[in-house]
């Protein structure tokens, strides 16, 4: 690639057709970086940098619009300058879609267009700060994960083969520490965890051996609720996931089932 002197690139920036670009940002490179990328079938498959800064006007009325760095990857923000009213959203179209909500536009817009991704020359900008491998991702289409995973970023990967476990939901349950008070690295752990927790319950247990078993169906109906609860009530999992209609009704069952409990 051509590297672009930081004079040419104030040149350029100002100039794309969809927004007032005032700062590329910086390529996130730490946990979750796969998060800080486009979807693979976007017209433009490219990172969002953190710190990316621009402006946009739309009806007459000044936004502006950064990127800041969440807990399971980026968030979006747009601040309408009139009101000072900030919206912000997982991805860039959902921050503008509350923008479209609240003043009862009628519109749908396209996140990406506003924010400026859609123009070639914001592209071109941010390819300059890719590394070899990023940009054989942005070419290619592919999923841009860091060379040395994480721990929690093995675990979710772990996580993702179980059916009905998307890349969201997978980093939760990679994180969560209220499951068991800690981390889990994958689905034995969670297992394992269930089997500890039991076990324990059994050597302080008073009750005589013949109740063992009882006692051990209370336990595993224990460990059942407090998963099931997670998967459907956490304040932790997607709010997108926990208003999906499939997720009670399939997929918790299936995941509970994979994870050796029965529903």
């Amino acid at each position: 690639l051509i590297i672009f002197s930081s004079l040419l690139l104030s040149s350029l920036l100002p100039r794309t057709r969809c927004a007032s670009v005032l700062d590329l940002g910086k390529i996130h490179r730490g946990q979750w970086k796969n998060k800080y990328w486009s979807n693979t079938g976007c017209l433009f498959h490219h990172a969002y940098p953190v710190g990316y800064k621009a402006t946009k006007w739309h009806f007459n009325k000044l936004y502006t619009m950064w990127i800041e760095a969440g807990e399971y990857g980026p968030t979006f923000a747009v601040r309408e300058e009139e009101t000072n009213l900030v919206f912000r959203g997982e991805s860039p179209t959902k921050p503008w879609t509350k923008v479209c909500l609240h003043k009862r536009l009628g519109t749908r817009i396209s996140g990406p267009l506003h924010f400026g991704f859609s123009d070639p020359t914001t592209q071109a900008a941010i390819a300059q700060m890719y590394s070899e491998s990023e940009l054989q991702a942005a070419l290619e289409g592919s999923r841009a994960w860091n060379e040395i995973l994480s721990p929690q970023e093995k675990a979710a990967q772990e996580f993702m083969k179980i059916e009905g476990v998307g890349e969201r939901t997978a980093m939760v349950l990679a994180t969560t520490t209220s499951l068991g008070g800690t981390q889990h690295r994958d689905r034995d752990s969670l297992a394992k965890w269930a089997a500890e927790d039991g076990g324990a319950m059994l050597k302080v247990s008073s009750l005589p051996p013949s109740l063992f078993p009882v006692l051990c169906l209370l336990t595993r109906f224990s460990f059942l609720f407090t998963t099931k609860r997670f998967l459907l009530t956490s304040e932790e999992m997607p709010e997108n996931v926990l208003l999906w209609p499939a997720w009670p009704a399939r997929f918790v069952p299936r995941i509970l089932s994979h994870l050796g409990c029965e529903n």
